[in-house]
Parts: C-alpha cells; sequence; structure tokens
C-alpha cells in the first residue's frame, strides 16, 4: 500500500512539473523575452521531478528549491 502511495504522490509532483515546464516553453516560443523567468521556470520543474523521484524511491527531502542538494539525495 505504501509504494502505491508513493507512486501517487510522486506522479502528483511529475504533473506540478510537466505544468511549469510546459509554462517555460509556451513563454519561450511565444514571447521571446523574459528569458531569466523562463529558466526559472525551468528549476522550478527540474526540482518537481526531483521531489517526486525522491518520494518515488521513499526518501525523504527538506523543504528547499536547492537542487544541488536533492540531487545528492
Amino acid at each position: 500500500m505504501k509504494q502505491e502511495n508513493n507512486k501517487k504522490l510522486a506522479q502528483e509532483w511529475f504533473n506540478i512539473g510537466n505544468n511549469e515546464l510546459g509554462f517555460a516553453r509556451a513563454s519561450f516560443e511565444e514571447l521571446k523575452a523574459f528569458y531569466p523567468q523562463i529558466c526559472f521556470q525551468c528549476q522550478q520543474a527540474v526540482g518537481k521531478y526531483l521531489k517526486g523521484f525522491l518520494v518515488y524511491k521513499n526518501k525523504k527531502f527538506p523543504k528547499t528549491h536547492d537542487l544541488s542538494q536533492l540531487l545528492k539525495l
């Protein structure tokens, strides 16, 4: 049961990451501007994907946006 819960929660993180990346992609294609903000959205997406992976692997992580820290876990 726990693995199934982890899988569901991981999928929620992945969905949020997909939304973040979709927004960044659409902004890049439509606006051709605001590159720092688009990079920020991409960084946010990667953070969501990493957190989803950690949840799936049943690894705890602190509340952080530090990609290096999440990668080390």
